[in-house]
């Protein structure tokens, strides 16, 4: 019985799907990546459009735009949260936030780096981590892994609490302190595409036209 509570507990129906959108975009000229609009549509309404049916409920988090991203959410009833704490601190902030705000035992996060994502997403990332036993999983492709897709149990919540309370901020430090996974998505590249320039964006803009 405590067995079959854990595997119904390790399933997409227990997850809530999470845009991280507070970044800072210093590399784009402090541009708000997630108010893109590559395909007329924001990316995080496109990210929020393709996490619905995977997970059960949705959180954004964002530290500025806080009615613009409201409005962009209203429609797939996300609930959009800013970070604990004021000012920019990195992904790992956001997931901090997200996992204290959640309900589900399970967040799949996604950044706005891109605005697509694999169909079978969380579905790959939950089996992954149910077959090796793992406590994190993080999407990789041929680039490499692509740390913020991640699939994290809300229970880390305190450890990753205390590892930022140290002024730590580096992510694949923290996922090392624990049993992470890398997850393949070779065969969907362009799902996981990190874009953090002007000109790649353009670029990937073009080729839609």
């Amino acid at each position: 019985m405590h067995n079959n509570r854990i595997t119904a507990a390790l399933a997409p129906e227990n997850c809530s799907g999470v845009v991280l959108a507070g970044g800072e975009g210093s590399r784009m000229g402090g541009v708000d990546k997630g108010l893109l609009a590559p395909q007329g549509e924001a990316v995080v309404t496109l990210l929020l459009r393709q996490l619905q049916p995977q997970v059960s409920d949705l959180l954004v988090v964002v530290n500025r735009h806080l009615e613009i991203y409201q409005q962009q959410a209203a429609p797939f009833n996300a609930r959009v949260i800013t970070d604990l704490q004021p000012g920019f601190h990195g992904p790992l902030m956001g997931m901090a936030s997200a996992m204290q705000a959640a309900t589900s035992d399970y967040l799949l996060f996604t950044p706005c780096d891109n605005w697509q994502l694999p169909p079978h997403y969380a579905t790959r990332m939950f089996a992954a981590l149910k077959a090796q036993q793992a406590t994190i999983a993080v999407a990789r492709n041929s680039e490499g892994p692509q740390r913020i897709h991640a699939l994290l149990p809300r229970k880390l919540l305190e450890d990753l609490l205390a590892f930022l309370a140290r002024g730590e901020r580096a992510v694949g430090i923290w996922y090392r302190q624990h049993h992470t996974i890398e997850v393949d998505f070779s065969d969907a590249e362009s799902a996981l595409v990190n874009r953090n320039h002007p000109a790649e964006w353009q670029a990937a803009a073009d080729t839609l036209h």
